[in-house]
């Protein structure tokens, strides 16, 4: 009876399917979705980058096989760092020539102390062993974030071009097997679908648009006016503008740099906008020049609604003008 090697991508499909099954949640969790893309850009790309330098001796190889390790898993996961994190580590290589060797090792280490760290005296010595060289890993991904130019932020990047990239990387990956004229036609078809919605967002994102956060403490206002952003800010704090404000900023290609949005005190109990047309009232209240289309970011997408009390949102407010 011949004896087949299973594929490593039905291994994959049916790990990531199992824990869907156990925790349908997973899915939209970043670490699995990383943990994949990760996996499956070192089996497709790690045999061709590896294609690009044959190493003179057994030390330039091993050095090699990391380095090509590191790009096709950085290939694959860069674009969904990006969306979720709006940054990128430029000195990864540097890094992983380190972390990967050390990962290992702490795994080797690792497994055993699992097994047998309920023996006294064994249990011990391999949980330091595990806890120091843990420590050595983090010191080193901490003093590799503090090198010049050691993270790249203020990053965005829209959905479709992540299927762009994810796209080309597959033809890349099928080009030795698959006919290359249909992988041109879809090439094509990819780059073009990009280049329409690409279009599509210039001209939305030229759009004057006003939004509102609110948080426990206070209020924030943003104003996009088709070129220049102009905010206004009361009683944010700096942690909420950087988990909460900055993240929609940079993914609207906005940036972080602000311009002063006037604020007048009208009466005791308002706040008047001249430039967009608003009044803030102290009950939360808000008030808009008619015409406007009016929206409310909930569940994930902002959705039209109708003018309503800012208490009875949780998020943030957007008026279309």
């Amino acid at each position: 009876m011949q004896e087949r090697k299973p594929s490593i991508f039905n291994i994959l499909a049916f790990s990531a399917m199992l824990m869907i099954v156990i925790d349908p949640s997973v899915i939209g969790e970043v670490g699995f979705q990383l943990s994949y893309l990760a996996v499956s850009g070192i089996v497709l790309l790690y045999p061709l980058i590896l294609r690009w330098w044959l190493p003179p001796n057994k030390v330039c190889d091993y050095f090699w096989q990391i380095v090509s390790v590191s790009i096709a898993a950085q290939l694959t996961t860069f674009p969904l760092t990006v969306f979720y994190f709006h940054s990128f580590p430029p000195w990864f290589l540097l890094a992983n020539i380190f972390v990967i060797p050390l990962t290992f090792v702490i795994m080797q280490i690792g497994i055993p102390f699992l097994i047998l760290g309920w023996m006294p005296g064994v249990g011990f010595i391999l949980g330091c062993l595990v806890n120091i060289l843990i420590r050595l890993e983090l010191w080193l991904l901490k003093f590799v974030q503090k090198l010049p130019f050691g993270k790249a932020e203020d990053l965005s990047i829209e959905p479709e071009t992540m299927i762009l990239v994810w796209g080309m990387l597959l033809i890349w990956a099928a080009w030795e097997y698959f006919p290359k004229k249909n992988l041109v036609y879809l090439g094509a078809f990819i780059l073009s679908g990009w280049f329409m919605i690409g279009v599509y967002r210039s001209i939305k994102r030229g759009q004057p648009q006003a939004i509102i956060y609110q948080s426990q403490n206070g209020y924030a206002v943003d104003f996009w006016d088709g070129s220049r952003l102009k905010s206004w800010n009361q009683g944010i704090r700096p942690g909420d503008i950087d988990y909460k404000i900055n993240p929609n900023r940079i993914n609207n290609n906005w940036g972080t740099h602000l311009n002063c949005l006037i604020a007048l005190s009208k009466e005791s109990n308002q706040l008047v906008f001249p430039e967009i047309g608003w009044i803030l009232y102290q009950d939360s209240v808000l008030q808009v020049s008619t015409g406007s289309r009016i929206q409310i970011f909930e569940n994930g997408k902002w959705e039209d609604a109708e003018p309503k009390d800012l208490m009875d949102s949780n998020s943030a407010l957007k008026i279309l003008f």
